[in-house]
């Protein structure tokens, strides 16, 4: 026997796919892009994202518009897949350790690092960056203080800014407003 979820679910999910294919830019995506050209122009930026794809996604839009040696990652198994470089239409893997993930930032020789929770707690990013964008949030609000932990600690020089985006039409917002 099969559950059914709802009445004429097989429809509805067919609307969803289509409604999914039919996405042509990701507006999250541009709203980051339009943050660092003003609020965070010609500084590093450390962003936080719960997903790999959402990682993924990022990195093929700052490669595109800031060149393929302007970030670095942060993840569980030290790789990321499907990053689109401009020059190419087909999806890449990077393999970068966390280590020298958190290096390159900390030394200025990548612009952005993008990380999961993974890089959210045990390392410190405070040595050349003061900007963070959480490009979605976690469940956990204590994971927030901890993400901004990796900026706000013992030789920080400037006040760490932040920045959380979210979309009002979602239930992510709904939640974040409880």
């Amino acid at each position: 026997k099969s559950i059914r979820l709802m009445q004429d679910e097989e429809p509805r999910l067919r609307e969803l796919i289509e409604a999914a294919d039919s996405i042509q830019k990701e507006t999250k995506i541009q709203k980051i892009l339009e943050v660092i050209d003003h609020e965070f122009s010609h500084r590093q930026v450390l962003f936080f994202t719960e997903y790999k794809a959402t990682q993924s996604l990022l990195m093929s839009a700052l490669i595109e518009k800031y060149g393929e040696a302007c970030v670095t990652f942060i993840n569980g198994d030290e790789q990321v897949d499907d990053v689109v470089l401009p020059s190419e239409q087909k999806s890449h893997r990077f393999r970068e350790r966390r280590e020298t993930a958190a290096e390159k930032f900390n030394q200025g020789k990548v612009r952005f690092l993008i990380s999961t929770e993974a890089g959210g707690e045990g390392i410190d990013l405070q040595e050349s960056c003061y900007s963070l964008i959480h490009v979605d949030l976690p469940w956990n609000p204590m994971r927030l203080h901890q993400r901004v932990g990796r900026l706000n600690r013992y030789g920080q020089k400037q006040p760490v800014e932040v920045i959380t985006l979210r979309n009002p039409d979602t239930v992510e917002t709904l939640i974040w407003d409880k």
